[in-house]
């Protein structure tokens, strides 16, 4: 049984009991932990500001012999107040806080998944483009998770994927269109723009997250990316995913 402080984003929080929240956090150096807070739902308490879903928060926290840690104190070093203003940041940032929770495991900490995500949501908060800036992000979480694969050659043949890949359904493997069809079953054709985009979405630095925008159609064809990663890597994508989906096809029905 021990006292501890670390720095972590809270993932997600739900109602526990009458004033209680059951929150999920990604740790600096715990990685992902479970933990109550007790009567963080009262009015006053002085843990509220610091446990809102996706805040960056100085915790104290105590692990006693229970499953679930506690959280004793929490300090808010960032609040990312932007993105709460926007139904599409608050998609996108969710996304991102999901594919950390699904893809890794209770106190797994991996450093570089967490400053990827503090930098993904420090630049959704500056008002970069969501898609950009939260697809670029992702694509470092998997990768520091070791879901994220590569773009730079086909695995069947090793050539170079000049025009464009193809992506088996269960298999997530960049393939050309020749080895593709050698394979069989069904399959998802990707452009050469989008090789090109996911190739530099993961040479980018979290400094320059949002430096390498996507726009129109290739934002779709981007996503669809990912939706077949994940799929093939945790065998369903996360809801906020689907939730995006519905929201970028309402977006594109407005104009009408």
């Amino acid at each position: 049984m021990a006292a501890y402080q670390d720095q972590g984003i809270v993932l997600r929080a739900r109602p526990y009991r009458e004033n209680d929240s059951l929150v999920t956090l990604f740790l600096i150096n715990q990685g992902k932990v479970a933990a109550v807070a007790k009567g963080v739902r009262k009015p006053r308490s002085p843990l509220l500001a610091g446990l809102y879903p996706l805040s960056y928060t100085e915790f104290s926290l105590y692990r006693g012999r229970s499953s679930l840690e506690s959280v004793v104190g929490a300090e808010v070093i960032h609040g990312f107040g932007r993105i709460r203003e926007d139904l599409d940041r608050i998609g996108w940032a969710a996304l991102m806080a999901d594919v950390v929770d699904e893809c890794f495991s209770d106190h797994d900490s991996s450093p570089e998944a967490f400053y990827a995500l503090v930098a993904g949501l420090e630049t959704l908060n500056e008002g970069r483009h969501p898609p950009s800036v939260a697809m670029a992000t992702v694509w470092h979480l998997l990768r520091a998770a070791g879901f994220a694969g590569q773009f730079a050659s086909c695995a069947g043949c090793q050539g170079e994927l000049k025009a464009g890949m193809v992506i088996r359904a269960g298999h997530f493997e960049p393939l050309c269109a020749d080895c593709a069809l050698m394979r069989g079953g069904s399959s998802t054709r990707f452009s050469a723009g989008a090789v090109k985009t996911a190739n530099r979405w993961l040479e980018l630095p979290p400094a320059k997250f949002g430096g390498v925008e996507t726009r129109g159609r290739l934002v779709g064809e981007m996503v669809r990316l990912l939706t077949l990663n994940l799929t093939a890597h945790l065998n369903r994508p996360p809801r906020s995913l689907q939730f995006l989906g519905q929201l970028m096809e309402t977006e594109v029905e407005e104009p009408r």
